[in-house]
């Protein structure tokens, strides 16, 4: 038995040796044109590939620049109403801030919401890092601040 299988494995080789001559002579008969004629295909479909990812990533780019000039644009949209915005609170707080507490005539007292209102705007207009100077409070502020111990400058 062994020399039976021996035998198999000699006309096995033999076979596969006769493909490889076989396939080694089309490759020799192929014509330096043909071979050619591949070799040009393939480069130029490399080219396409490298050409195509090229211009993706050049539209890609572009893309994003023309986002970034439209969000800086918001941006600065958005700046400039904020800044009105501040503007707008600062005149707001400035008002409020000196202006004079009443004292009512049943209590002979200034309500704690009033004296807060007033305290909490001249905070708020210290706070927001306003522009030009905040008056100086009005003597009945500073007497009723004092009082319930708020802030009265």
């Amino acid at each position: 038995m062994p020399e039976h299988d021996a035998a198999e494995a000699l006309r096995i080789a033999g076979e596969v040796h006769a493909l490889a001559g076989q396939i080694l002579r089309r490759l020799d008969s192929t014509s330096a044109y043909a071979r050619r004629t591949r070799l040009l295909s393939v480069v130029l479909a490399v080219v396409v590939v490298v050409v195509a990812g090229l211009g993706t990533a050049l539209a890609a780019g572009w893309l994003s620049l023309s986002g970034v000039h439209r969000n800086s644009a918001e941006l600065a949209r958005q700046q400039h109403s904020l800044g009105r915005q501040q503007h707008s609170l600062c005149r707001q707080e400035r008002d409020v801030g000196g202006l004079p507490v009443a004292v009512n005539p049943v209590t002979g007292r200034a309500s704690l919401l009033g004296v807060s209102i007033v305290a909490d705007a001249r905070t708020a207009w210290r706070g927001l890092r306003c522009a030009g100077v905040l008056p100086p409070p009005d003597p009945s502020f500073t007497r009723w601040a004092r009082y319930y111990h708020l802030p009265g400058r």
